[in-house]
């Protein structure tokens, strides 16, 4: 029946439709938003709790029956969840063709059939609600590997025999393209991609998305070519295209990675499982890497996307082809980020890469061509996105070779003269060693211990105040007992410093803003400072090359400096 063809009462009839989209309007109520093959759109207002939160997970495009129902012009009962200015046709109607809705309480629960592709679920007046699960709808039902199939099937036989349901495989593919792991936000496993082909369906491919609990588990792929093994990986054909998931749930879903220009049956990186080959894996292996050497060799088997630096433009994001010319550390500390420089013909890039992506480009030596998927290049810097990956580009592959010797060598060494450091970083402070039974802090560790605890910090200094102690009255004559601003005092005795000091910290990092302010009190300026001038002192101080060491302990005004001086020399 036509939702067009419905008017108020109690319809014994069926309606079919399928839900549009749903909104949670109160702890008691739901709307649904449903539409008919006519394309006709109609709302259904689920009243109750129970009805609510059994409700609320059902998805867009389930398919709905519903017989023996009430359609109501009656807002009444829905006006009572809401304040007194809203209209109750703006929530029952809202979206609607109709004046009317169906409402259905947990108190009178009509005939329901709930579908979604192979499942169905089927709801009444008998129905527990508790120990409904729709949920349970949307589970995939996948049969288990066929064991007529072959042990280990060619991609063409997975795609001949893929279908919307789907069934588990053992194959292997040479690698074209990975992305890095990277996660969704509806998803709560991490995901990664990689693109398939062989001899079966070259120059086809296949995707398969890999489902993993952390980054750290993902194998990092080293070059394009390298050859994968997937074991009981689930295939399925949707929408005319085949594609292949491993879950990160199935103990019995496995893969490996093997260098294509290795001989050696191992692999060099595995995913839930030792390895143990047997004499098919050795054949398939032997035969798996003479074709993709022979193929590649002749053929370009980077995808549409891919463009070497010389051929990109601006603001493009594309796989970006081009040779290293080296890796260098943009800092001093261990988590800086570090420098990528390449260049193809006349072209030269620059991309960073944060310390915590550096697995990306753990195969990398200088000189190679390589390629960065899912990338952006702009005005000389390459811009990675959250999928991009860093692959090898093996030098047999004639249709990428790209010249050893760069056009712009005198750009190329100016360029790195800002990421080698030409001066040597020296540390001119000492702590008192009874100190060194506290620990080190992070600045931002700092802010969550407790008064008058003890610690150690380190970093640079970037800032005095006062600038001169004399602008303080910071000079004592100690003949004189007797404070002033001048070098020597009336007496004619020189003074020395004795001058409350704010110092500011950086930790040398990339946030500018990682600093914190320490205090040196007067008592504390003859030992820290030692025999030396304020002009040296603060020359040394402020150095680029002085990297400082404090003990510090927790007071009411700050962290103050303690038992700790500075080397001179």
């Amino acid at each position: 029946m036509s939702l067009k063809n419905l008017q108020a009462g109690f319809i014994k009839q069926t309606i079919s439709a399928k839900i549009e989209s749903t909104s949670n309007l109160h702890e008691q109520l739901m709307r649904i938003a449903i539409k008919d093959s006519n394309g006709s759109k109609a709302n259904i207002i689920l009243e109750g709790e129970l009805f609510a939160k059994c409700f609320e997970r059902i998805r867009k495009d389930t398919s709905i029956k519903v017989s023996d129902f009430v359609i109501s012009t009656d807002y009444s009962q829905v006006s009572q969840y809401f304040p007194d200015f809203i209209h109750g046709p703006n929530i029952t109607n809202h979206g609607s063709d109709f004046q009317w809705f169906i409402h259905i309480t947990d108190g009178q629960i009509p005939s329901l059939e709930l579908s979604y592709k192979s499942n169905t679920l089927q709801i009444d007046e008998h129905t527990n609600l508790n120990k409904i699960s729709i949920e349970d709808l949307y589970k995939v039902k996948i049969p288990h590997f066929d064991p007529k199939s072959p042990k280990f099937c060619n991609l063409k036989y997975i795609i001949e025999h893929s279908n919307e349901s789907g069934f588990y495989a053992n194959c292997y593919g040479t690698i074209l393209h990975s992305t890095s792991s990277y996660n969704i936000s509806h998803i709560k496993d991490f995901i990664a991609m990689i693109q398939i082909t062989d001899l079966s369906i070259y120059p086809e491919s296949i995707d398969v998305t890999i489902f993993h609990h952390s980054p750290r588990e993902m194998i990092k792929i080293r070059a394009l070519g390298d050859i994968v093994y997937l074991h009981q990986c689930q295939f399925r054909c949707k929408n005319g295209e085949v594609s292949g998931r491993l879950s990160a749930g199935r103990s019995s879903s496995k893969w490996f990675v093997f260098d294509l220009e290795n001989s050696h049956s191992n692999p060099y990186g595995s995913y839930k499982s030792i390895f143990k080959p047997d004499k098919d894996h050795e054949i398939i292996m032997k035969n798996v890497r003479e074709w993709t050497i022979g193929t590649f060799a002749n053929n370009n088997p980077l995808g549409r996307n891919s463009k070497r630096l010389s051929m990109i433009n601006k603001n493009e994001e594309a796989n970006i082809v081009f040779r290293v010319y080296g890796i260098y550390k943009m800092g001093i500390r261990e988590n800086s980020p570090s420098a990528l420089v390449g260049y193809d013909q006349a072209s030269i890039c620059q991309a960073i890469i944060q310390k915590s992506e550096e697995n990306a480009y753990k195969y990398i030596k200088n000189s190679d061509t390589m390629q960065i998927t899912n990338a952006i290049f702009e005005n000389g810097r390459i811009f990675l996105t959250k999928q991009s990956d860093i692959l090898i580009i093996p030098e047999f592959m004639n249709s990428n070779k790209i010249p050893l010797i760069p056009e712009k060598s005198k750009e190329l060494n100016a360029i790195l003269k800002g990421y080698m450091p030409s001066y040597q970083i020296i540390k001119r402070s000492q702590i008192n060693p009874s100190l060194y039974s506290f620990p080190m802090y992070s600045y931002e560790r700092l802010k969550h211990i407790d008064m008058n605890a003890k610690c150690r910090v380190q970093g640079f200094i970037i800032k005095i105040l006062p600038e001169n102690p004399w602008e303080a009255e910071g000079m004592y004559c100690s003949t004189c007992k007797a404070k002033t601003c001048f070098q020597f005092c009336q007496c004619g005795d020189e003074t020395e410093i004795k001058c409350k000091f704010e110092i500011f910290l950086w930790d040398g990092s990339e946030n500018v803003k990682s600093v914190i302010r320490l205090i040196l009190n007067e008592e504390d300026c003859s030992q820290f400072i030692g025999s030396m001038g304020w002009e040296n002192l603060k020359k040394l101080l402020l150095s680029y090359e002085s990297l400082f060491e404090f003990g510090i302990e927790v007071a009411p005004d700050g962290f103050r400096i303690i038992d700790t001086k500075i080397i001179s020399n």
